[in-house]
């Protein structure tokens, strides 16, 4: 008898084989004109063959071509379609999933040129790379570091050999693959490529050179330098008249790579400003949305922490680059206070910038984890150990993370460089010890309240999607009871009383939590703790509000 397991997985086959039993007899060029049926493209097959293995056909790999598939003259889309039986034998023990998953693997290897793609903390390494460089060699009269901008780096380009000569793929990909060894290329300093980014230092001819390679090289294979949008640096002014008059020059090494700035301390902390204000545009819009459980989901998700990751992990923890964290910080409450309708206080703030899963709300901090994410993305991309240069940086953000964590818990730069650790884990820490601080410096009650809120599921109501159909969706008023109750916020005054049994209510509203009448009146004989989940966890209070509202 077939194993649970082994009856799911072909029960997936045989939905997946119904579902194409319609085109079971179509030949495979048939199958790709259905795919492209609607765009009207006309199709040429550049290669078809099965692979045969158990003395079946068991898969069928077909490429193929299609003219101005993009809507544009002269840029033709190149397609991998993968035709197989998920019934042969070879597969026989291999789920849907994990047949998809092989085939797309098969078109990762077989495809190397997809540049870019599948590299973990790419642009970081170059960031990285070419600030030691800078830091390094600036001081050289020679030097020189120059960012490269292409034209239409992502047009795919065809070149079509003899009748029946398989088509050749060449795009960006290939040529910077071929950049980085060619030999023109190896006095350089610094030769880095992320997808049509480059960086090039080192001595000026050296660097002259190689640009003239690209040149060369490059334009025969539609890829065109854009000298214009390309930025020349060197501290040595003379060093300018060996290139094109035409690409901007400037003798001091402050510039912007893949979304992070290089240069002197004063010129990130400008940058990470900028970038701070352009964030706060979407932060004054969060308010006007008039719903605040819509607007705190997406202040949590996409406006919040995220914004200044990247700039978190790519620059040292300098004061100007703090400085700037902090009053991102300060725009994020900000942003809180306006949604939720209320003020934070200083023990407020620290709950709200814990994770959900110690009674938080998600809205975590850009200034107390820069040195956890600078730290871990530092040691992921380079080794640290042949660049001297970056002890510095690394033992100041070590510094500042230790501050912040049990010393229990302390890292070292020995540690950090033996075995480079993730961000989440450097998180982690600094999230249990501001808790754990939290708790020991609160009252017993206050304290009771934090260990409810960071139960299991106790913040499925903050996580929940906002849905009318499915119950999920909370009134403002509601939304903003619930925040203080979670927070711990004064809900009503000290003349209070309780609509339904007229007791009075103390100001963290613990009598809404425990009134019988409440409870009685909209429920009978159900318990406490079978009517809070079956209400997303809200308060007795709103059931009570909402019966004096009816």
């Amino acid at each position: 008898m077939p194993s649970d397991l082994g009856i799911q997985q072909l029960e997936e086959k045989n939905l997946a084989h119904n579902q194409c039993k319609a085109m079971e007899t179509a030949s495979v060029t048939e199958l790709l004109a259905i795919l492209l049926a609607k765009q009207k493209r006309s199709i040429e097959i550049a290669r078809g063959f099965p692979s045969i293995r158990h003395n079946e056909v068991r898969d069928l790999t077909s490429a193929f071509l299609s003219e101005n598939f993009w809507g544009k003259d002269h840029q033709t889309a190149y397609f991998d379609v993968r035709i197989f039986n998920p019934f042969a034998q070879s597969y026989a023990n291999s789920s849907m999933s994990k047949c998809y998953r092989k085939h797309e693997l098969d078109k990762k290897r077989e495809y190397e040129e997809r540049f870019g793609v599948a590299c973990p903390r790419g642009s970081e390494k170059i960031i990285h790379n070419l600030r030691e460089v800078l830091e390094q060699h600036w001081s050289d009269p020679d030097f020189a570091v120059i960012k490269i901008d292409m034209q239409n780096a992502f047009n795919l380009r065809f070149t079509h050999g003899p009748p029946g000569a398989t088509h050749k793929i060449q795009n960006f990909g290939i040529l910077s693959v071929q950049f980085l060894q060619h030999q023109g290329f190896s006095k350089l300093l610094l030769n880095a490529w992320y997808l049509d980014d480059g960086a090039l230092a080192g001595l000026g001819s050296a660097v002259l050179r190689a640009l003239e390679v690209i040149s060369s090289e490059g334009k025969p294979n539609g890829l065109i330098l854009n000298l214009s949008k390309c930025e020349l640096f060197s501290p040595n002014a003379d060093i300018f008249q060996l290139f094109d008059s035409s690409i901007p020059t400037s003798t001091t090494p402050n510039f912007e790579i893949l979304g992070a700035p290089i240069g002197s301390p004063e010129f990130c902390g400008d940058y990470i400003e900028a970038k701070r204000k352009q964030a706060c545009s979407l932060l004054h819009l969060l308010p006007q949305l008039c719903d605040p459980q819509v607007s705190i989901l997406l202040l949590r998700h996409c406006a919040s922490f995220c914004k200044l990751s990247h700039l978190s992990r790519s620059i040292p923890p300098w004061d100007s680059s703090l400085r700037q964290f902090m009053l991102f910080d300060e725009d994020v409450l900000h942003c809180l206070e306006e949604c939720a309708a209320f003020e934070l206080t200083h023990s407020d703030t620290k709950q709200v910038q814990l994770p959900l899963r110690h009674g938080g709300l998600g809205l975590t901090s850009v200034s107390s984890h820069s040195s956890s994410a600078y730290i871990s993305s530092l040691s992921n991309a380079i080794d640290v150990t042949s660049a001297p240069n970056y002890f510095h940086h690394l033992n100041e953000a070590i510094a500042l993370y230790n501050i912040k964590i049990d010393s229990a818990d302390a890292v070292t730069i020995q540690s950090v460089t033996s075995s480079p650790p993730q961000q989440y884990h450097l998180s982690g820490k600094i999230e249990d010890n501001s808790f754990q601080n939290l708790l020991i410096n609160s009252t017993v009650c206050t304290r009771a309240r934090l260990r409810a809120v960071s139960a299991t599921n106790a913040n499925a109501w903050l996580r929940a999607i906002p849905s009318i159909h499915n119950d999920l969706a909370l009134e403002p008023q509601e939304v903003q009871v619930l925040l203080k109750w979670w927070l711990g916020i004064p809900i009503s005054t000290a003349d209070s009383k309780c609509p339904l049994c007229s007791s009075a209510l103390d100001p963290d509203c613990h009598h809404a939590l425990t009134c019988h009448s409440g409870v009685t009146s909209l429920h009978g004989t159900i318990s406490l703790e079978t009517v809070l989940p079956t209400c997303a966890l809200k308060p007795a209070y709103l059931l009570n509000w909402r019966k004096v509202q009816a």
